[in-house]
């Protein structure tokens, strides 16, 4: 739980104040790593917020996103998939949840933990989040 919160805590700001950078300005070390994590990676697009640096990009007809540090390490990878790709547990947890059947979803992968599964609420003011058993894990309502 407590890495939950550091990554919560580590990421928001990238949402907020992050700023978009020119690739000439991301450290060689962070683009070698992005580089042989996700090669073949298309439209990519650098922001940064101190030490950390948020790349978007596609890759086989995925929205990526995904964080590092300014030594090179991977902290997370969010990947939007079509809903076919979830697993049956999570559609079927989040039917019981929610009572209707889920449209979109996200891959959250972090480095050190299990892969998660992201789905908004029908009404889009609640994210949920579900391990790949079908558990949920947490709900995060959205700020007004």
């Amino acid at each position: 739980m407590k890495n939950i919160i550091f990554y919560c805590l580590l990421l928001l700001p990238l949402f907020v104040f992050a700023q978009r950078i020119k690739k000439e300005q991301v450290p060689s070390v962070v683009q070698k790593a992005f580089t042989q994590r996700f090669p073949n990676a298309l439209m990519v697009r650098w922001s940064k917020i101190e030490s950390i640096y948020e790349v978007s990009f596609q890759k086989e007809d995925n929205n990526i996103e995904a964080v590092f540090v300014e030594n090179g390490k991977w902290l997370s990878t969010q990947t939007e998939i079509d809903i076919a790709q979830v697993p049956a547990a999570v559609k079927k947890t989040y039917a019981t949840i929610c009572k209707v059947q889920a449209e979109d979803a996200e891959k959250l992968e972090k480095d050190g933990e299990a892969v998660e599964y992201v789905l908004d609420s029908p009404d889009g003011n609640t994210t949920l989040f579900f391990s790949e058993k079908g558990d949920l894990l947490r709900r995060e309502k959205e700020e007004e």
